[in-house]
């Protein structure tokens, strides 16, 4: 028998998945950087995606301890994509940025990455909850970094703050 709460309404139902809140969701977002920008608010733990009409998509970030430092303005200079082991080197990144053996949907750059510059950082994906201090540089959960990586192009403006 489920147990009631004192005001007489039903608890709520046990889901393990995270609030909507931690959600990649549409928000209202002024900027100055121009439609399809990717800004990372590493303070708020989210990554925006810039829209017309004063719009983003945010989706909910950790900040990896080798990328906490990391400010200014880089652009996506690979897009990697790692859900099949064995697949060949994405043409447009003729030196892969990780081995064929970390590769695939639970190595640590999940279901895919963008390269930011020539510095070595990752988006990049996990199947595990995003944290703060994890491993990688700006982890997002692989449905997110998924949807990301199809929405962007290479080149895209990516500024951290």
């Amino acid at each position: 028998m489920p147990v009631s709460r004192v005001d007489g309404a039903a608890p709520a139902p046990e889901d393990s998945s995270p609030s909507y809140i931690f959600r990649r969701q549409l928000v209202y977002y002024r900027s100055v950087q121009p439609t399809g920008t990717i800004v990372i608010a590493k303070s708020q733990r989210f990554l925006y995606l810039i829209l017309p009409n004063t719009a983003a998509l945010r989706y909910t970030i950790g900040v990896g301890r080798e990328c906490a430092n990391v400010v200014g303005l880089l652009l996506v200079s690979a897009k990697e994509d790692w859900t099949e082991p064995n697949s060949p080197t994405p043409a447009n990144n003729p030196q892969p940025t990780a081995t064929k053996m970390t590769q695939g949907i639970d190595g640590p750059l999940g279901a895919r990455s963008l390269l930011l510059g020539e510095t070595g950082h990752h988006i990049h994906g996990t199947r595990d909850i995003v944290m703060n201090g994890a491993a990688g540089c700006f982890p997002l959960v692989n449905d997110d970094v998924i949807d990301l990586y199809n929405r962007v192009p290479l080149g895209t403006r990516v500024v951290m703050n």
